[in-house]
Parts: structure tokens; C-alpha cells; sequence
């Protein structure tokens, strides 16, 4: 069949359109059954701005930055008051609060990417 045999009415227009949007959505909704996701990357091997990357025998860990908590004094084994306002004074900080990173972790095999988060979700305040 050619171009020229077709006939464009809107009947064939219509009936067209409609199969080609019941195609679209099996083929969208065939993306939303659940399953597993395999993930590999190679080893970077370097530094990545914004994140720790180390070396731990065979893997590489990623530290991802996933939010901050608000610490007190009393939870910083060895914390002088003394050391901490020169410490202070020097960086231009003029509260008194200590801010603590939270991470999640990447754990890259070589075969595989671990994905590692205990979150807490709301329970911690707004900032994790």
C-alpha cells in the first residue's frame, strides 16, 4: 500500500489516532511494573567535587552529602569552649551552634553500586 491509497478521512484519522495512543500507553504503563535495578559502574579512581570519595580495600566509597544537623556542645568528645571561640572568631562565625554534616554512602564494587541511607525522614527536623 502507498502513500496515495490511503484514504485520509476522518474515520481512517480517527481510528489511527486511537491506535496509536493505546500502543503509547501499554508501552508507558509496561514502565511501571516494579523491577530490579542493576546498576555497574567503573572504579573513578579520583577526587569529585562536592563529594568524599575513598578507597576501602577493594570498593569505593562515596560520601553524599544528605543534609545537616543543629549539635550541642555536650555531644563533641573533648569539646573546649576556649578552643571553640578562637576556632570561631578565626572562620567569622558568630553563633555558637554547631552544625554537623549527614551522609549517605555509595559503595561502588566494581560489579556493582550499593546505595546506603538511613534516613529519618521528618523525625530530625527539616534540614535531613
Amino acid at each position: 500500500m502507498t502513500v496515495e491509497t490511503i484514504p485520509m478521512n476522518r474515520r481512517g484519522f480517527l481510528g489511527g489516532a486511537m491506535t496509536g495512543g493505546a500502543a503509547l500507553g501499554a508501552a508507558s504503563a509496561l514502565s511501571l511494573v516494579p523491577a530490579a535495578a542493576h546498576a555497574a559502574a567503573p572504579l573513578a579512581g579520583s577526587p569529585m567535587a562536592g563529594a568524599l570519595r575513598r578507597k576501602v580495600g577493594d570498593f569505593e566509597v562515596t560520601a553524599l552529602l544528605d543534609g545537616y544537623l543543629q549539635l550541642g556542645p555536650e555531644l563533641i568528645v573533648g569539646y573546649e569552649e576556649e578552643t571553640a571561640a578562637k576556632l570561631r572568631e578565626a572562620d567569622f562565625i558568630e553563633s555558637q551552634a554547631l552544625t554537623g554534616p549527614v551522609n549517605a554512602y555509595l559503595v561502588n564494587t566494581g560489579e556493582k553500586l550499593v546505595l546506603s541511607d538511613a534516613g529519618t525522614s521528618v523525625k530530625m527536623g527539616p534540614t535531613l
